[in-house]
């Protein structure tokens, strides 16, 4: 009798020990998503629209903590703090770690971009050809391309190519770091939350910004002018630790691909910085900065120094080994598919 209830109490004492695995299942799991910019970029309010559909379709067994306005690490470090571990989830601005990233970032070259949304398409057919080498140790969930970005200035109004000899002028990256240098500007690599400051102080003379970062960093309080030469894009994505989602329930991980395909990235990730960029743009142009207009010999003057900088960014990548030519042909063919 005793050695039955003892072989009962070990069966209980055994489903027990199996029941919670069932359960761990059921059980919610969080992931925290570190985000840059303010609560109200429009790159943080589509996160915060993606966490509350992943919320809802998942029955809240996966939720997502959204830590904004850099609380993880500051912007150059996101990278590695989706690809440690260290956050599960977030988005990356490529041009904050120059050289890792140097395919994603041809897009940026000066007058290849028709829009943010036709360089999120484009970026996305080249992820499994070319980009994911560049973005190893994390999933990439979908790309966002700023259409590309204004020129702010303190004191000068840039009209011409000329007009940007001897400025010293914030860069988001390496490609329109080149770019400006051409133009004949001094680039300055400053981060983006000290662009505000560095501009009263005098410490740069403008700022090459998307109109959302403009108003996330109150730069309508300090410039005067802005203009748009199409000099490229900041590109951005969505990205997520590996093991993170490796670890997922496999009805989970369908869930997170459903956000990161093709179709996914048109009606989502690729979508969301035109429109947000021209929102903010009413908003900046309320606090008395002044559009400068470019002349149609303004514009030709501006495209053959484009075209020059293209050769010379193609060139120096080919002879670094990477396939630049055959890379930014496919890229264009798909910018224009995109771009209509």
């Amino acid at each position: 009798m005793m050695r039955r209830s003892l072989h009962i109490l070990a069966s209980i004492a055994a489903l027990a020990i199996v029941a919670p695995v069932g359960e761990a299942a059921a059980q919610t799991i969080e992931l925290k998503v570190s985000l840059f910019a303010a609560p109200t970029n429009p790159l943080n309010v589509e996160f915060k629209r993606f966490a509350d559909d992943i919320a809802a379709k998942s029955n809240g067994r996966l939720k997502l903590n959204l830590y904004h306005a850099s609380q993880m690490g500051p912007p150059p470090r996101q990278f590695d703090l989706i690809r440690t571990g260290v956050a599960d989830m977030g988005y990356v601005l490529h041009g904050l770690t120059p050289g890792r990233f140097p395919l994603t970032e041809l897009v940026e070259l000066p007058g290849v971009s028709p829009s943010g949304f036709a360089s999120g398409m484009a970026l996305r057919e080249m992820l499994d050809e070319y980009l994911a080498k560049e973005h190893a140790g994390t999933k990439v969930l979908g790309f966002m391309v700023t259409p590309p970005v204004p020129v702010f200035t303190t004191k000068v109004a840039i009209h011409t190519v000329n007009d940007f000899k001897g400025l010293r002028i914030r860069h988001p990256g390496p490609v329109i770091s080149a770019t400006l240098q051409a133009f004949g500007a001094t680039p300055m690599a400053v981060p983006p939350g000290d662009v505000n400051e560095s501009l009263a102080k005098g410490v740069i003379d403008g700022a090459a910004m998307g109109y959302s970062g403009a108003t996330s960093f109150k730069l309508g309080d300090v410039v005067k002018y802005v203009t748009d030469p199409n000099i490229g894009g900041a590109t951005f994505a969505a990205i997520m630790n590996e093991g993170a989602y490796n670890r997922l329930p496999a009805d989970l991980k369908r869930l997170i691909d459903s956000y990161s395909s093709i179709e996914a990235n048109r009606t989502g990730w690729a979508a969301v910085l035109d429109p947000g960029e021209a929102q903010h743009k009413e908003i900046l142009l309320k606090e008395s900065v002044e559009v400068i207009p470019l002349t149609d010999a303004a514009r030709a003057e501006f495209a053959a120094a484009d075209a020059k900088v293209q050769e010379a960014t193609l060139d120096g990548l080919e002879k670094k080994g990477l396939p630049a030519r055959a890379y930014f042909k496919k890229l264009t063919a798909a910018l224009k598919k995109y771009g209509g």
